[in-house]
């Protein structure tokens, strides 16, 4: 799936990939567009370590044992 940086460039983007289809720019412009109106992998924000219980993690404290 795609991902554009606005709607705006995804219209914009949507229209070069016409233009491309039907001949009228090059795979070079093409791969300009693609740059400039997809958001790209390094922009994207990385997704976060699942969370733990806390319970789970917790140690049970200085003299106390878990039953």
């Amino acid at each position: 799936m795609r991902k554009y940086k606005s709607p705006i460039f995804k219209h914009i983007h949507q229209d070069a990939t016409d233009m491309f289809k039907a001949g009228a720019i090059t795979a070079e412009e093409m791969r300009r567009y693609d740059s400039s109106c997809l958001v790209s992998p390094s922009d994207t924000p990385q997704g976060r370590a699942a969370r733990t219980p806390a319970m789970a993690t917790a140690s049970p404290g200085p003299g106390r044992s878990v039953k």
